[in-house]
């Protein structure tokens, strides 16, 4: 286990939950951020007796803030310290990192550092998706190192009015203006915001009063970065119409959040009654209101992979659902899509759709009796009509055949071009498909004697082959 560069020995507490004494506890500074952090702490339960927290500690403003807050109400024994130094900003970059060791050290918290070239392993991603990614995983694997059940972060109030407005001009839905929840699940630890509540003046503030320094990241005030355009250039004009504007909007945040997990409890009874194989009955789907509608295909969008669902694509995915989109296919993100299955809607990979609705090479020798088909598909040969249970077939069709076209009869996979003449007709195998569902075309099989095709389930057999008067008609069933 690696080892940090200050350690110190884990004590215990006899409260049943570490948040409730944080709430309890006397405090001679009870300044009003403490006061604030000791709140959510209490109203969430972040810390539990004899865990540790492990902060995520760039040595910026908030950070600062954080770590010397959870120093006063947790005590340095439940308390651990990552930096992350991204190696973007060079000789800054590591003057952050000594002044984390050092403060650290001078307040003796066990103190990690993790170096990563965030410029040479970006590659597509923006750099800051990027760093994002790369931070929490670092986060969960230092957590475990240093075996700490939470993981605390600084975001502030002003964050969360920030990310608000940034989803809400991508479109964003409940999810978006949800903002940054006060805590969540991270793998096997749960990420925890003390300073959620608090603004960015009260944290200055603090860091004022207390005679606290930090670090400034200069490429904070570049607002060629989505994120700085709105801090600088949009919070400020906010604020002039409600100082309360970040308190305002975390209590907007908190009210989107629980709406959504009422709609997500909903969306999940519904998928849990109906879901199939990953796919919905696009009939019961188009009974939901809207917004369980969205809820539950955002579900459907996240078990195929994907992150979060845009309101724009989930009114496409409903309008696809309504037969108001032509087509039955539509692109989504994440490399995903949208399709029609037959009467099901399913969301795939784009990969996974085309893979669908390309036919498996198949060619089978058929037998009397019962003869299995790729797709669990099943086809019997009688020579008395069979009474078999239908109703459950995902499909069913049957004809009949004289016992001299039985001779070398195969099962076989369809083909661009296949047609044949049935009813006084020649028609393309393809063009009687089009309204047919993925499962349906690629595993139908043409029933063909030689070259010549005799039947298509779902046509009737070839013109000539099945004169009434014949005695010796066998009968086919798919």
């Amino acid at each position: 286990m690696e080892q940090p560069e200050r350690s110190s020995s884990v004590g215990s507490d006899s409260s049943p939950n570490l948040s409730h004494r944080i709430l309890s506890m006397k405090n001679t500074n009870r300044d009003p951020l403490t006061e604030k952090v000791r709140t959510v702490c209490g109203t969430y339960g972040f810390y539990r007796t004899g865990e540790k927290t492990l902060v995520g500690f760039s040595g910026g403003a908030d950070s600062v803030c954080l770590l010397h807050v959870l120093l006063r109400l947790l005590g340095r024994e439940h308390i651990a310290a990552v930096h992350i130094n991204h190696m973007l900003r060079g000789a800054d970059a590591d003057a952050d990192e000594a002044f984390c060791r050092d403060f650290c050290a001078a307040s003796g918290i066990p103190f990690f550092v993790k170096h990563v070239d965030i410029a040479a392993l970006c590659g597509g991603t923006g750099i800051e998706e990027a760093a994002r990614q790369f931070r929490y995983r670092i986060f969960s694997e230092e957590a475990e190192k240093a075996g700490c059940s939470t993981v605390s972060l600084a975001h502030t109030a002003s964050d969360n009015l920030e990310t608000m407005i940034f989803y809400l001009c991508r479109g964003a839905g409940l999810s978006g203006l949800s903002g940054i929840p006060p805590m969540r699940g991270m793998g096997g630890h749960t990420v925890v915001r003390p300073l959620i509540t608090c603004t960015k003046e009260e944290i200055l503030r603090y860091l004022r009063e207390n005679e606290l320094s930090f670090r400034t990241d200069a490429s904070n005030f570049d607002t060629s970065y989505t994120r700085n355009f709105i801090r600088h250039n949009i919070i400020p004009y906010l604020k002039e119409v409600n100082p309360a504007a970040e308190e305002n909007a975390f209590a907007a945040a908190t009210a989107a959040a629980e709406a959504k997990a009422f709609l997500r409890e909903e969306a999940k009874r519904f998928l849990v009654q109906y879901v199939s194989s990953g796919a919905v009955p696009a009939g019961e789907l188009a009974r939901l209101s809207p917004a369980v509608f969205y809820e539950t295909v955002e579900i459907l969008y996240q078990n195929a992979g994907g992150g979060t669902l845009s309101r724009s694509q989930a009114e496409a995915i409903r309008a696809l659902v309504l037969g108001q989109k032509k087509g039955k296919r539509i692109a989504l993100s994440d490399g995903l899509c949208a399709a029609m299955d037959g009467d099901m809607l399913k969301l795939l990979s784009q990969k996974e759709f085309e893979d669908n609705q390309a036919a498996p090479e198949f060619s089978i020798c058929l037998k009397s009796g019962k003869n299995i088909l790729p797709g669990g598909n099943l086809l019997y040969i009688d020579a008395i009509p069979s009474d078999r249970e239908t109703a459950q077939a995902r499909f069913f069709s049957h004809t009949r055949l004289p016992a001299e076209a039985l001779a070398s009869l195969y099962a076989k996979s369809r083909k661009p071009g296949m047609h044949y003449r049935t009813g006084g007709m020649t028609r393309t195998l393809k063009k009687f498909l089009c309204g047919a569902g993925a499962d349906v075309k690629r595993y139908r099989p043409v029933i063909c004697r030689d070259s010549s095709i005799l039947w298509f389930p779902g046509l009737g057999a070839a013109d000539g082959l099945t004169d009434e008067k014949k005695s010796d008609l066998f009968y086919l069933e798919f």
